[in-house]
Formats: structure tokens, sequence, C-alpha cells
């Protein structure tokens, strides 16, 4: 878990929703969310409250396989999300 300086509190939760949705799902929790139709926020989804439809969560692939998600949560909105986590998943050397 990183967080940045002056983080609010309460956007772990979502960002690790988000990690999560990516590995129950199989795919960014943004296709996830356009594949439901973006349900409100905190909607149980499947009789999952854990998953999360909104952009900002993204697999870490190697050799095509799902190996790890990273979620990211901000107060910007779910495009700056997502490009963070694009961002954060660059840095890896797999």
């Amino acid at each position: 878990l990183l967080v940045g300086d002056g983080a609010r509190a309460g956007s772990f939760e979502p960002a690790r929703r988000k990690a999560y949705t990516v590995l129950k799902k199989g795919m960014s929790s943004g296709a996830f969310a356009k594949s439901i139709g973006s349900p409100p926020v905190n909607t149980v989804i499947e009789g999952d409250p854990s998953l999360r439809a909104s952009a900002g969560g993204l697999p870490i692939l190697k050799g095509g396989a799902i190996i790890g998600a990273i979620g990211v949560s901000s107060p910007l909105g779910q495009e700056i999300d997502e490009i963070c986590a694009q961002a954060g998943i660059a840095k890896f050397k797999l």
C-alpha cells in the first residue's frame, strides 16, 4: 500500500476493491463497470460487497496471465485513477 502525503483516509478501501475486482473478474475494474452499466457506488454487485464498478483497477500481466492487480483511488476521478494505475504498472520489470 502506497499512500501520498495528505491522502484522504478513506481511499484505501475503494483501491483495494478495485484490485479485488480485477482478480475476481479477470478484467480491469473500468471494463467491468462498462460490462454491467456502472451501478451507483457502494452497490452490492453479484452478491459480493467487495466488487467495485469504477475505473482505476488494472491487471498486472506476465506472459498474458494475471499475476496481480493494482488499484488506485483518488478524489480526482476515475480517469486520473486509471492513468495513475497505468503509470504504476509501467514501473514493473516483468
